[in-house]
């Protein structure tokens, strides 16, 4: 089934027209997923669970009885392309065996309940040689990190003015600042004013922000006769992360195409063209930029944190910078090959994430509410939180995406890389790429297949992919330590997408969001794969 919002589908061979303004839930067609533990694993394995690892009785060393012995039967060295990783084998006095393996670039795991000894050591040596790089210690997938804050995001009535809202609220002790009365003043502002009442009303994009200890006036609020009508549904607010991809940074020169542009510039199509987004305004809502960067030096950059950690949108941990690089940069400053998309954009960074690659919901739609404010014609969010098999999409983000697209802007994000095709296990779009009114990237390599770990549309309800960019070994700007870096993953083929759309703005000055999202689609390079990883196929400029 396509996904039902202005230029959305899954079809390969027809354009579709924007679908009228409500927004229904994104599904795929139906669709069997394999289980990716027990078809390679089974009794011992699961990949999509790593990094545990379990026997079948489920009996490990922290539970054994202290006075039963153990004899070690065997000691040595497993040595795979992540390295050697040190194991013994041991026997208690009731003949049951453990293996312990110090994984080298993953956690130390300890396997209980051994039944054919040489069979779980090659399966292991098997499972280290197709684990992805991304899987190594300090590169944990979304799925596994914490969903919730623990505050509420409220949907409000369109059609009751804020100030009305307001002053209802406050008549039932429910005391609900104004972001527009904050965005104007320094970003702790914001987070102050979160912490003087009970919440947050964020103007033009029909959404509030609750705190935790606040949900009771909340709650006795939306069951009353006045209040049902005004609020209409409220939801947990969500962790957000960066969508990192490999375990680490390579050198870039590496994998440099040809003198003339890195691979993903050439598959776009950027190349041929003389279009460079001039003056239209991109916002990218990540972990920030670095500022001192040659390929940000003398461009029009505005920058804000909305994170209490930070009072400047200043990077420390790259994920940003290379979003942005590729959103906007232009030439190697050093090798003088192209390798961003549209360098004359106004560029508008807003930090979201701290320097650990984490942020909240209610920080994003700030920064959101800020760019539609600035007039930003497009958003771009390499950054996501887990989406569960039987998840709806967020109602609450919805609403925020769909007032944007009405205003003009148009929301563009990484679809995640929660998946393990090599496995045949795919995983479904994260959040907020999995809302109707949101445009969701996944991610091909320069072979033009689809990279292993992109989310996709899947049977159970999850969002659907709308296009693809170029996401494997992607250059962009870096840090100062290096200043550029190659990485891989459905956050680098987002701003690739957006940068696109900002040369297409460029192309029609007058055209609507919904308009330039069709543009995209119809122009997007058909690829011979599933519409349902791909859809529409490889964002190109026609």
């Amino acid at each position: 089934m396509a996904k039902s919002h202005q230029g959305k589908k899954a079809s390969k061979k027809m354009a579709v027209k924007p679908a009228p303004k409500k927004a229904t839930r994104k599904t795929a067609p139906k669709k069997a997923v394999a289980a990716p533990a027990a078809a390679t694993f089974p009794g011992h394995w699961a990949p999509a669970a790593m990094p545990k690892i379990q026997g079948n009785n489920k009996k490990s060393a922290t539970t054994k009885p202290k006075n039963r012995k153990t004899t070690t039967v065997e000691k040595g060295t497993l040595t795979t392309i992540h390295g050697k990783h040190p194991f013994t084998v041991t026997v208690d006095d009731k003949n049951e065996v453990e293996l312990k393996v110090a994984l080298q670039n993953f956690n130390p795991h300890t396997v209980s309940g051994v039944e054919n000894l040489q069979n779980l050591k090659e399966q292991l040596i098997s499972f280290l040689q197709q684990r992805p790089a991304d899987q190594t210690t300090g590169r944990r997938k979304i799925s596994e990190l914490p969903r919730f804050t623990g505050d509420q995001l409220v949907v409000l009535n369109p059609d009751m003015d804020v100030s009305t809202l307001e002053k209802f609220a406050a008549k039932s002790s429910l005391k609900i600042a104004s972001s527009r009365d904050y965005l104007s003043q320094p970003e702790s502002a914001l987070e102050l004013a979160k912490m003087q009442g009970d919440g947050i009303v964020f103007h033009d994009l029909n959404v509030a922000l609750i705190n935790s200890q606040s949900q009771d006036k909340l709650v006795k609020l939306m069951n009353s006769n006045t209040g049902s009508g005004k609020f209409l549904s409220r939801e947990p607010e969500r962790w957000i992360y960066a969508l990192n991809e490999s375990s680490s940074v390579s050198p870039a020169a590496a994998y440099i195409d040809d003198k003339t542009a890195s691979w993903g510039v050439h598959a776009t199509n950027c190349i041929q063209s003389a279009l460079t987004g001039k003056d239209i305004r991109l916002a990218i809502l990540d972990t920030g930029y670095n500022s001192q960067h040659p390929n940000f030096r003398g461009k029009q950059v505005v920058s804000r944190s909305f994170i209490p950690e930070s009072t400047t949108a200043e990077d420390d941990e790259g994920h940003g910078t290379m979003c942005a690089g590729i959103a906007s940069g232009q030439y190697h400053d050093i090798l003088k090959y192209r390798y961003g998309v549209a360098s004359n954009i106004a560029l508008y960074v807003g930090k979201v994430l701290d320097n650990q690659g984490k942020g909240r919901e209610g920080n994003l739609i700030t920064a959101v509410q800020w760019a539609v404010a600035n007039q930003c014609k497009i958003i771009s969010m390499s950054l996501g939180s887990s989406v569960k098999p039987d998840d709806q999409e967020s109602v609450a983000f919805e609403t925020v995406a769909a007032s944007a697209l009405k205003r003009g802007t148009l929301l563009i994000a990484a679809a995640g890389n929660e998946s393990n095709r090599k496995y045949g296990y795919i995983a479904p779009v994260l959040y907020p790429a999995n809302g109707p009114s949101v445009m969701a990237i996944g991610a091909v390599d320069a072979s033009l297949q689809l990279y292993n770990d992109s989310c996709g549309g899947t049977a159970d309800g999850g969002g659907q992919i709308d296009l693809v960019g170029p996401g494997v070994k992607i250059i962009s700007a870096y840090l100062a330590t290096q200043n550029y870096a190659v990485d891989s993953g459905t956050s680098m083929a987002a701003p690739f997408v957006a940068g696109l759309a900002a040369l297409y703005w460029e192309q029609n000055p007058t055209a609507s969001a919904a308009e330039i999202w069709l543009k995209l689609t119809q122009t997007a390079k058909r690829l011979n794969l599933s519409a349902t990883d791909v859809g529409a196929g490889l964002a190109s400029l026609r």
